[in-house]
């Protein structure tokens, strides 16, 4: 879970908060109502609304929806109880194997509570305040969040017995299959120094471009006499343009100039109708596949981040096939 200050949620907020109505205004009071039974343990109203009320995703893009109040109203409270039952269902668990976090773990969650608040609220106080107006209280939220890490315990415990060695066959076989992933676009840096015929005349332009051509020959700077003398639009870059490929580059004595270099090579003077160019290629990067060394530790993670995944939602699914589950939202 995570929480920003008022200040910067406060309109999604207030979509929000209207989409609820009257039960979740600031100073109203939190209807008692159950809304859903866990093997006969009420979630009430109350539960539902405070979720509610700091579930950031929703805050965040519940104004951005588009869906009536009341259709958005049903699509939050289904999907933010079916969360609340998962995690009633997930604590059940954890006291039915007897774990409980060591004195030592819970000094840390209530150091990173603070650390957690401080960061996304400025202080303790700020989110006391944001709270109490909604009728919530800081220690139920503080209990959450310690239910957060009894239930990470948990899942830690069901993983210790998780086959957790991705074979290299199965990497192999994800990099082949989802190779548009590790596609690697082309990519052409050059720079160009451009002086206009209009500008200087052409005798003198030409001048001009045979003398930077020379100073450049020398070792003079490139960005000092591109900004210098460049009529080109990125003068003040130094020239710097970037394109997937040459064929994407507009001008055709440019795209045939930086075709026929090495990258650090510099071209003559190039001379057009309107202007004269000189050419520095920077980089030049083929279009391709990256490497499968290069990805394979990050395909490895990614597998063991989806079992992990699917671990859990399969003991969700075995902790509500054995549970006696009602739901009393409308």
């Amino acid at each position: 879970m995570r929480w920003r200050r008022a200040v910067v949620r406060a309109t999604p907020l207030l979509v929000l908060l209207a989409a609820l109505g009257p039960a979740a205004v600031p100073g109203a009071e939190l209807v008692e109502s159950i809304v859903a039974e866990v093997d006969g343990v009420p979630i009430t109203r109350r539960d539902l609304e405070e979720a509610l009320l700091l579930d950031e995703q929703w805050l965040r893009l519940g104004g951005e929806a588009g869906l009536p109040a009341r259709e958005l109203r049903e699509r939050i409270e289904r999907r933010v109880l079916g969360e609340l039952i998962d995690h009633r269902l997930l604590l059940q668990q954890a006291e039915r194997l007897g774990l409980q976090l060591a004195p030592e773990e819970q000094a840390e969650v209530e150091r990173l509570f603070e650390e957690r608040v401080k960061a996304d609220w400025g202080s303790v106080e700020a989110l006391r305040t944001y709270l109490e107006e909604r009728r919530l209280g800081l220690q139920r939220l503080r209990a959450r969040y310690r239910e957060q890490f009894l239930i990470r315990k948990l899942l830690q415990r069901e993983m210790a017995f998780s086959d957790d060695f991705v074979r290299p066959a199965e990497i192999r076989r994800y990099y082949e299959l989802q190779s548009a992933s590790y596609q690697l676009p082309g990519r052409v840096v050059f720079r160009y120094i451009q002086i206009s015929k209009a500008r200087h005349g052409e005798e003198t332009a030409r001048r001009l471009a045979e003398s930077i051509a020379a100073a450049l020959r020398a070792g003079a700077d490139w960005g000092a006499l591109c900004r210098e003398h460049s009529d080109g639009a990125r003068a003040e870059e130094g020239g710097r343009m970037e394109v997937r490929a040459e064929d994407d580059i507009g001008l055709p004595a440019l795209r045939e100039a930086v075709a026929r270099l090495e990258p650090g090579q510099t071209s003559e003077v190039i001379e057009t109708e309107s202007a004269l160019f000189i050419v520095r290629l920077e980089q030049r990067q083929p279009a391709g596949r990256r490497p499968f060394a290069q990805v394979q530790q990050e395909i490895q993670e990614r597998l063991l981040q989806e079992r992990r995944e699917q671990l859990i939602r399969q003991l969700k699914a075995r902790l509500r096939a054995q549970a006696t589950i009602r739901i009393r939202l409308p």
